[in-house]
């Protein structure tokens, strides 16, 4: 078959390239936007509300009017190991880093970290921070 003057090479239509560039588009779009509600819920609160209801952090450390606590959690054994039909793969420790930003003694931001980099573990972050949303009154 000859068309256009090379063989085996039809002529697409313009509709027909766009609807593939749409298609191709919608696939490599942006990753989606993950909701943390327990990270958005503790702006506002005071260091001692954190504390009451995430308990002691990892670390605390001041600098200027701002203190950064960190807190780890880990992902449970369980989860991180993969089972076959002749018994059980490790899988990726993975767990998660959120620091606590306090400025003038209340919170301005929660930042979550996920190691390793590769692996999404914010859900583990905002499970510490779950009896906080449950526990503390509005600021």
């Amino acid at each position: 078959m000859i068309l256009d003057g090379h063989p085996f090479r039809p002529r697409l239509s313009g509709l027909a390239v766009m609807s593939m560039a749409m298609l191709v588009g919608a696939c490599a779009g942006a990753p989606p936007v993950v909701d943390h509600p327990n990270q958005r819920a503790l702006e506002g609160k005071t260091r001692d509300q954190v504390f009451t209801c995430a308990g002691a952090p990892e670390r605390e450390r001041s600098h200027e009017d701002l203190t950064l606590l960190r807190y780890y959690r880990e992902a449970p054994m369980l989860q991180e190991s993969v089972v076959g039909s002749k018994g059980s793969k490790a899988g990726i420790h993975h767990g998660c880093w959120a620091t606590v930003v306090l400025k003038d003694g209340k919170v301005l931001e929660v930042r979550y970290r996920s190691v390793p980099a590769g692996v999404d573990a914010t859900d583990h972050c905002e499970e510490i921070f779950d009896s906080c949303v449950q526990s503390l009154p509005a600021p």
